[in-house]
């Protein structure tokens, strides 16, 4: 089964129609990361469940920016349970070494890393991680062990702001999590 979701920089106040799940911005090099109201919004208040994505600076520190991705998701009270994805937003980048750096950490605090570039980037220059591949305007797939879900339309217009439409396999889907965010005081 496939699953049809969106990501968006600015978070719409709802789902788009026929929204399967939702992908938003913890932090990183973005214009806007999500806050806890964006981000109960955009799950239809728990509805759909929720991924976030980290955008890579690869000016910076991999290790300081997977903590950082780590420590974001954990504020929002996801679980560290080894079954919630942080992707990670490299656009067009083959820097695959610091990929795999940023996908260590993160896995050592048990979140699962998916690597999200251009089709011709992760052609390119592979990292091995699950794969959230952006391929505009063509049909999702094909879905491999690595693929997990495509970004086939970007740039659509959703209530007052820009969404991009996502398609995912069912690996992707059960790395989302479900249910409305509380705020959680970490320490």
């Amino acid at each position: 089964m496939l699953y049809r979701g969106y990501d968006a920089s600015i978070p719409p106040a709802s789902a788009p129609d026929h929204s399967q799940f939702a992908l938003g911005y913890l932090g990183g090099n973005t214009p806007h990361v999500w806050t806890l109201e964006e981000w109960n919004e955009a799950s239809n208040h728990g509805e759909i469940p929720v991924g976030g994505i980290w955008t890579v600076d690869f000016t910076g520190n991999p290790y300081e920016q997977a903590d950082a991705a780590v420590k974001a998701a954990m504020g929002l009270g996801w679980a560290y349970d080894g079954h919630r994805l942080i992707v990670l937003d490299s656009e067009v980048s083959q820097n695959v070494a610091f990929i795999r750096t940023m996908a260590k950490v993160i896995k050592r605090h048990r979140f699962v890393p998916v690597d999200y570039r251009s089709y011709d980037a992760i052609i390119a220059a592979p990292s091995g991680l699950y794969e959230y591949i952006a391929r505009w305007n063509e049909t999702a797939g094909p879905f491999t062990s690595n693929a997990i879900a495509f970004q086939i339309q970007a740039d659509v217009p959703w209530q007052y702001t820009m969404v991009d439409i996502d398609v995912a396999d069912h690996v992707f889907y059960n790395l989302l999590g479900v249910r409305e965010r509380h705020e959680i005081r970490l320490f």
